[in-house]
């Protein structure tokens, strides 16, 4: 899944249209499009402000390529850091 799929899936579950996800992030409709087509990305500080936005992972955006990730991503899990597991 690309940040664009992500951004497209985020944004259709909460019933907002490009426009007024522009709107909210201040940026132009096109530049949606174009994220969502794969075209171009969002920069670091955008993708801080969406993942703030939307009370997601900035990890789940960046490291969309994870399929456990994209899964979880399906189902509105929330994610929370496993410390036990993480090397010294």
């Amino acid at each position: 899944m690309t940040i664009g799929n992500i951004v497209n899936k985020l944004r259709t579950n909460t019933n907002m249209s490009q426009v007024k996800f522009a709107e909210v992030f201040g940026i132009s409709t096109q530049s949606v499009q174009n994220w969502e087509n794969n075209i171009s990305l969002p920069d670091l500080d955008m993708l801080n402000k969406i993942s703030k936005y939307f009370d997601i992972s900035l990890e789940l955006l960046v490291l969309s390529s994870d399929a456990c990730i994209s899964e979880d991503l399906k189902f509105n899990k929330k994610f929370q850091p496993n410390y036990e597991n993480m090397p010294a």
